[in-house]
């Protein structure tokens, strides 16, 4: 294993070329199915076995909807078979489900909407190539669900796949604070707009992610029972579980959660009154985890 806090440039990269020698870059283009290989649907069932069984339905519904959403609800599959491929002997923190719907519009701590990567369910320390491999898989199944031709699909998948590179490599000769704070904020991404068209269309997605707030979110998802509000149930997306004991679960997160937070944070979270949870149904393959969502307001009812 490279010590790269300690290990000059210079030496991270000869040390990166000379695995190319046991694992050579065209190793990776090919993947031939084990004889041993488990049968997908056993694993499908096996990752059914600590969701909440009402919620099983739902997820292999939305599975079953095209060759895209079957492949976001299964990272278990793409992981098993992904076991046995070329790998460098590097490791990294994974996402694990690192597909391009996982990559979007999120609000940073400051409430700036930064380009980044979501969901981390089946995140775990494993071969750095899993990752990359899911996100290029993903660009070439979604091109074809998208009726692309499949030169269109595999340009895409490449393209992906060259500008990681191209990324790391920048980042390999940043220091470790530089790469801390490099984002991509939605102000950046639509100036850098190629064209009027893809200007105006990136002008859209972000007056849309601008109106995902608490506010927005407010009525959709609550309504007003006597003097406060409560999450409104939408079976079998949005419910409160009939099991006993579970909001005693979600305080004890919430104190967890509560502890966690640097001193400034606490202070404003201290400034919200717990109102209510949920389990909320979300995505494809998290579907029957259990996702809880929860609603908090100020002395003046200003929701979070």
């Amino acid at each position: 294993m490279i010590d790269t806090a300690r290990t000059p440039f210079d030496a991270r990269i000869a040390a990166g070329r000379a695995l190319r020698e046991d694992v050579p870059r065209g190793g990776h283009g090919e993947w031939a199915a084990p004889t041993d290989r488990p049968d997908p649907v056993v694993l499908v069932e096996a990752a059914n076995t600590d969701r909440l069984p009402d919620l099983v339905p739902v997820r292999h519904g939305r599975m079953g909807v095209s060759a895209f959403t079957f492949f976001r609800g299964t990272a278990e599959i793409m992981a098993s078979d992904l076991a046995s491929t070329p790998r460098t002997g590097i490791t990294a923190q994974l996402c694990g489900d690192a597909h391009l719907s996982n990559f979007g519009l999120y609000a940073s701590p400051e409430r700036s909407l930064v380009f980044d990567l979501n969901d981390f369910d089946e995140t775990i320390v494993g071969p750095w190539e899993w990752d990359i491999k899911r996100l290029a898989t993903s660009f070439e199944i979604a091109g074809r669900d998208a009726g692309l031709s499949a030169a269109r699909s595999r340009a895409a998948s490449s393209r992906s796949v060259r500008s990681y590179r191209e990324h790391l490599w920048t980042y390999a000769s940043m220091s470790p604070l530089e790469i801390r704070y490099d984002q991509r904020n939605l102000d950046e991404i639509v100036a850098l707009s190629p064209t009027t068209a893809i200007r105006k269309t990136r002008t859209e997605i972000e007056r849309r992610a601008r109106r995902k707030d608490a506010a927005h979110l407010l009525p959709k998802l609550t309504e007003r029972v006597g003097t406060t509000y409560r999450i409104r149930d939408e079976p079998p997306l949005v419910f409160h579980p009939e099991t006993a004991g579970w909001e005693g679960l979600v305080h004890e997160f919430l104190d967890a959660y509560r502890a966690s937070l640097r001193h400034e944070v606490r202070v404003l979270f201290d400034r919200y009154r717990y109102a209510d949870a949920a389990v909320k149904v979300s995505g494809v393959g998290s579907v029957g985890t259990r996702c809880f969502i929860a609603l908090f307001l100020s002395d003046d009812d200003h929701p979070l």
